[in-house]
């Protein structure tokens, strides 16, 4: 997916419908209603990947359906950001 300084520049690429502006909001959403809950997707960026994946995988072990995860090509090397206070650790596998 084109990156955040590239989404906010409305650069023409792929990502389009038709003769509309580029709206990279628009693929999410269409996925959503596919996913845990019907709401299994989101753009991850370094300020809300701990929360999202959480999120995310929480409804997909719930409903045990899939989920999607968009990545900004702008994100993947920055430091993540974790959250002031969190302190959620992952539950041990049940046996």
């Amino acid at each position: 997916m084109p990156g955040l300084n590239e989404q906010a520049g409305g650069h023409r690429t792929h990502y389009m419908i038709a003769d509309q502006q580029p709206n990279y909001q628009l693929f999410i959403d269409m996925v959503k209603p596919l996913t845990a809950g019907g709401d299994g997707a989101a753009m991850i960026t370094a300020e809300n990947c701990v929360e999202e994946t959480d999120r995310l995988m929480s409804a997909m072990m719930y409903h045990s359906k899939p989920i999607n995860f968009c990545f900004p090509r702008d994100q993947w090397n920055r430091e993540v950001i974790v959250p002031e206070g969190w302190s959620k650790s992952p539950e041990p596998p049940k046996r």
